[in-house]
């Protein structure tokens, strides 16, 4: 059986579409959660384009929002990356969207001045990843671990698994589970990250509100 780690951080996204390769990211949040202290932070991220209508209805975030509180793209993610060092990272959908943003603008920055940090960020980050939508997908499939699976395969295969009608995104797993998000703004990294959090307490550390 899959031992699951009792330290981690949970991350989380807000971004201007859906399309990792050209879309930019305007919030991020890490929720660090160890023996000691729980810790959330989130960035806010200024960028040049007016951001896409579709995109303020669903987040509340404005272009006057990011203006007055965001910060410079580089500094965000410099501090994100300090803040998530050396842990686990969990997320819902990770694997198959928050990842492609974290590798891309380590990879953007990697040469920048006085923040090593993104030369030294790990390019096989998804070993080390848990991804709650996976996991939450796996059990409603009723599909166990292959022997010869490591977590990273399962959980690649249950994303590309096609089933017919399976939903499994992150306020439904909420929802199913009896998790409550009163007070949890969603479509909000930070309020996204707390909900993923609940849900990765419940199915993967058997902690139940």
């Amino acid at each position: 059986m899959l031992k699951y780690p009792d330290e981690y951080v949970v991350i989380d996204t807000e971004t201007t579409g859906l399309d990792t390769a050209t879309a930019e990211v305007i919030e991020l949040a890490a929720k660090r959660v160890s023996k000691t202290r729980n810790e959330t932070r989130s960035w806010l991220i200024k960028i040049e384009k007016p951001l896409p209508a579709k995109i303020v209805e669903i987040t509340g975030i404005t272009d006057e929002l990011l203006q007055r509180d965001g910060i410079p793209e580089v500094d965000a993610w410099g501090d994100f990356f300090e803040f998530i060092r050396g842990f686990p990272l969990v997320g819902h959908n990770i694997l198959r969207y928050d990842n492609d943003f974290i590798v891309r603008y380590a990879s953007k920055h990697a040469n920048h001045v006085g923040l090593p940090i993104f030369r030294d960020f790990p390019q096989d980050l998804p070993r080390n990843c848990i991804d709650t939508a996976a996991i939450y997908k796996a059990g409603k499939m009723m599909e166990p671990r292959l022997w010869d699976e490591t977590p990273l395969q399962y959980q690649l295969r249950v994303l590309d698994a096609r089933v017919a009608g399976l939903k499994y995104n992150l306020r439904l797993a909420c929802s199913e589970l009896r998790i409550p998000t009163d007070g949890l703004t969603a479509h909000r990294a930070a309020g996204d990250g707390e909900m993923t959090d609940r849900v990765y307490r419940n199915l993967c550390l058997g902690e139940h509100p």
